[in-house]
């Protein structure tokens, strides 16, 4: 008998990898702009289905969702294998990703460039994304302001020296046709 489960299971184990989902997330991923953030943060995840959306409001050809890691090292992980690109995290937490300090200091320094801020949250970005992409992310966020709380004036935006250059760009030219914003 047990050696009848055995076989059974030997020969069966093959189509159990055949039909793995691996290659549906990595299709998911490329479909939709994903936002990355932790489960063990209590103000990441909601805000990023606020930004979400914002986003979809705005663009929705962007098709972007909120995601969740299950920790801090996940979310690092999964941005530094470029497997995600965005990510909403505390801003003390993203310096540390960036820098590869504090918590991140025994890990490489990821490769992430600020969009925009809101409060203590950093909507960060992989720096070598399409620039057009950056930009319409940038200006869509830009558009839905007012259903942001604690989103930074866009005039603020323009001191932060880790800001995305597209970002930077998309701001500019909101502000001049926006002046008083």
């Amino acid at each position: 008998m047990r050696r009848r489960s055995f076989l059974t299971s030997l020969l069966l184990a093959p189509a159990a990898f055949a039909h793995s989902p691996w290659g549906q997330y990595t299709v998911y991923r490329q479909k939709h702009l994903l936002i990355l953030s932790s489960k063990t943060d209590p103000d990441s995840y909601p805000y990023s289905e606020r930004l979400v959306s914002a986003i979809n409001r705005e663009q929705p050809s962007a098709k972007a969702r909120a995601a969740r890691a299950k920790n801090l090292d996940r979310c690092h992980s999964l941005f530094l294998t470029n497997q995600m690109q965005f990510m909403l995290l505390p801003y003390q937490t993203t310096v540390e990703m960036r820098e590869g300090t504090g918590q991140f200091s025994d890990r490489d320094a990821l490769p992430i460039k600020t969009i925009y801020e809101f409060g203590d949250l950093t909507f960060s970005v992989r720096s070598n994304i399409d620039p057009t992409i950056i930009r319409i992310v940038t200006y869509s966020i830009l558009e839905q302001l007012h259903s942001l709380p604690k989103a930074s004036k866009p005039a603020k935006m323009l001191e932060i020296d880790t800001i995305h250059n597209e970002s930077l760009t998309a701001i500019k030219k909101f502000l001049a046709q926006n002046p008083k914003s």
